[in-house]
């Protein structure tokens, strides 16, 4: 079992006490009893139950704007908000591996030093345009009119692709964490991720259909165009997601 994390306990409580006053927006409530103490078990497992990260059900709000079943980790309110229903179709094995997918985004603080990224580089955008455009003898407003706007969508363009990479690393991180840190299978930890991007939806209301189709059929033809793979190679598809964690399944079983 792994040992505990050393974490700032009144940071996580601050958190907490914001996460609680969200709760009634952007939640329907705990998830249920079984899935809390699976939850529970995980976080003890990664070393990480002394933040007493909370477990709840997805509510509307979240549901439509990140999709029907997705979890979702949000360290600013000390919480995982997941789809009880969802999670009551997989297997243990399958619940864990997403649990834990989740947890490590807590574990390793993926979605803080994501912030900190986006503020670094909102900087050096604001920076760089300033810099291109500050003339003493022609108004910044007029620079910025005729030079900086181009410039403005360069950067914008740049910084998003940065920020979109450094993401999707973060997204295999927790794959291989989730594996590797559990006594899950590759097998149970595919089926998983196939759930996530090719759930079954006959049982699900008509805007979870409809937003699960933009989200993940839609996208995943994109990531499989040429031009995709050739100039964005690092958006990575079911199948790319597949690749990386069997690769760190095998590199797992040599070091057995």
């Amino acid at each position: 079992m792994a040992q505990q994390s050393i974490c700032i306990s009144p940071v996580y409580k601050v958190l907490d006490t914001f996460g609680a006053l969200t709760d009634y927006i952007v939640t329907k409530g705990d998830l249920s009893p079984e899935n809390v103490a699976l939850f529970d078990q995980v976080a003890n497992d990664l070393g990480i139950a002394n933040r007493e990260i909370k477990a709840k059900n997805s509510g509307l709000l979240l549901r439509l704007f990140f999709g029907y079943h997705n979890p979702v980790a949000c360290q600013g309110t000390n919480r995982v908000y997941l789809n009880d229903s969802v999670l009551n179709a997989l297997n243990l094995n399958e619940r864990k591996f997403i649990i834990a997918h989740e947890l490590t985004h807590h574990q390793d603080h993926h979605l803080f030093k994501r912030q900190f990224l986006i503020y670094i580089l909102s900087i050096l955008k604001v920076a760089l345009t300033y810099s291109a455009c500050f003339d003493n003898n022609e108004s910044y407003l007029h620079k910025y009119m005729t030079n900086g706007w181009s410039l403005a969508g360069i950067e914008f363009n740049i910084f998003a692709l940065i920020l979109a990479q450094y993401a999707q690393q973060q997204e295999l991180a927790a794959d291989a964490n989730a594996l590797l840190s559990t006594d899950i299978d590759m097998q149970d930890a595919e089926k998983a991720l196939q759930q996530v991007h090719y759930p079954d939806t006959k049982e699900w209301p008509l805007y979870g259909r409809i937003i699960n189709f933009f989200n993940y059929y839609l996208m995943e033809y994109f990531c499989t165009l040429p031009v995709v793979k050739e100039h964005v190679p690092h958006i990575a598809s079911f199948k790319d997601r597949i690749k990386a964690l069997k690769k760190r399944h095998q590199e797992k079983l040599v070091d057995l």
